[in-house]
């Protein structure tokens, strides 16, 4: 998981109100992601301006991951339903920084 967002749950990032993190890449890297958390299709063509969003939820103390898909194709955000989550809309935090340092390594490793 992002050492941005950690900080947030964790109540250490500063500035503390910040409620949103920015970042941009290149289609591959979506690719790459897609692939990652169990969901690219070969036959997806990734357009110039996809988005990926990843939602953190906090409900009764638990924390929670939604990640939205938008290919930029004029049609709604769609729901990425992670299939190491049992397919759920949302993926507790826990599984989710399993799914993803499995494939990427540990945070440390992208600094």
């Amino acid at each position: 998981m992002n050492v941005d967002t950690m900080n947030k749950i964790n109540n250490t990032l500063i500035p503390r109100d910040r409620k949103m993190f920015m970042y941009s890449a290149h289609d591959i890297n979506i690719v790459a992601y897609l692939g990652a958390v169990g969901v690219y299709e070969d036959i997806l063509y990734i357009n110039y301006s996809a988005t990926i969003l990843i939602e953190i939820h906090k409900i009764n103390n638990n924390y929670f991951v939604k990640v939205l898909f938008d290919n930029s194709n004029d049609k709604e955000l769609q729901v990425i339903k992670i299939p190491a989550c049992g397919g759920m809309e949302l993926c507790p935090l826990s599984t989710y920084i399993s799914i993803t340092e499995a494939k990427y390594g540990p945070e440390e490793w992208c600094t």
